[in-house]
């Protein structure tokens, strides 16, 4: 009879400090960029801020660091293995309506509106008022000189990208 032997192995968790976390701030995992994982490894679990299902587009939330955590079995010598990932991360800001006490500001002054979508009029609202309504289609852009104070901004219809000078 023929016995396997496997050795289950959990290094320690790696924490990245990114930045500042904000309450509007998303961030999903889009894949490995890079991985180095020999031949005879096999992951068991893994995690980046403990969520295990990393698949691209999955979300994982922030919080100031990411953090990896892994278990991985192998019949091979492990006394000198070095495991190297490079995750990609996006990071997005994806809440609607959006106001600034989410970026903990104070104050913030509109500078540009992109209007994203090409498949419908994008169309935003900011500080609820139909005074302050925008829209357009996908590929054209307002800019704002001098730039207007808001406090909210709403995507009624499509995407849009806000460029806007915020003070804490």
């Amino acid at each position: 009879m023929t016995i396997a032997y496997a050795w289950y192995y959990t290094p320690p968790d790696v924490t990245v400090p990114v930045a500042k976390s904000s309450e509007a701030f998303r961030s999903y995992f889009n894949g490995w960029t890079s991985r180095n994982l020999p031949s005879g490894f096999t992951i068991w679990r893994e995690s980046i801020n403990n969520v295990t299902n990393l698949t691209a587009g999955t979300e994982v939330k922030f919080d100031d660091a990411y953090t990896h955590s892994m278990t991985f079995y192998t019949t091979a010598d492990v006394s000198a293995f070095t495991q190297t990932d490079v995750a990609n991360i996006k990071w997005k800001y994806d809440i609607n309506p959006i106001t600034i006490d989410k970026f903990y500001a104070s104050e913030a002054y509109l500078q540009k509106i992109e209007f994203l979508d090409t498949t419908v009029t994008n169309r935003v609202r900011l500080n609820d008022s139909y005074e302050q309504e925008f829209s357009g289609s996908g590929g054209t852009s307002l800019a704002f000189d001098p730039p207007v104070l808001w406090w909210k901004a709403e995507v009624l219809s499509g995407r849009v990208r806000m460029t806007a000078l915020v003070f804490e």
